[in-house]
């Protein structure tokens, strides 16, 4: 079965959808047989381990004021993904501030995906690719992955 790909959110669709089963953009006729839509999603490959961590963040507006405060899924060195009740398209710029017990970090990015969560606590979940970030962070997370056991 070929599927179609959202153009808004790159969410997977069965080919007879009107609309984003994630989004609900409405989809724009794209079909093509020929192309296996799993193989990207297959062939993704991290540049950096991320590390799941309970922790709390704020996203930040352009002036610095607080506009929601998010929960921060996972970390790494190139990126961070937070649940939130907004929705952030793909290419999205945003500043955050994550607090941790080593401190408060801000650093900005840009959103890569936004994919809508199932559990009915928070609305979405966000994956962001970091554009800059405090030399303190960098040294926090690399602290976290030399803690992890070593992979068998």
């Amino acid at each position: 079965m070929a599927y179609v790909l959202c153009t808004v959110c790159q969410a997977l669709n069965r080919p007879r959808r009107k609309s984003c089963f994630q989004c609900g953009e409405r989809i724009a006729l794209q079909r093509d047989p020929e192309r296996d839509w799993f193989l990207s999603v297959n062939d993704e490959v991290r540049r950096h381990p991320r590390i799941e961590v309970p922790l709390t963040g704020l996203l930040l507006g352009p002036g610095g004021q607080v506009t929601e405060p998010v929960a921060i899924q996972d970390i790494g060195m190139g990126g961070v993904r937070f649940r939130t009740n907004l929705w952030h398209g793909r290419g999205s710029k945003v500043r955050l501030r994550v607090e941790c017990p080593a401190g408060a970090f801000e650093m900005q990015g840009h959103v890569l995906r936004t994919n809508r969560m199932i559990d009915g606590v928070t609305a979405f979940s966000c994956a962001v690719q970091l554009e800059a970030a405090g030399a303190e962070f960098y040294r926090f997370v690399e602290q976290m992955l030399a803690a992890l056991p070593a992979a068998a």
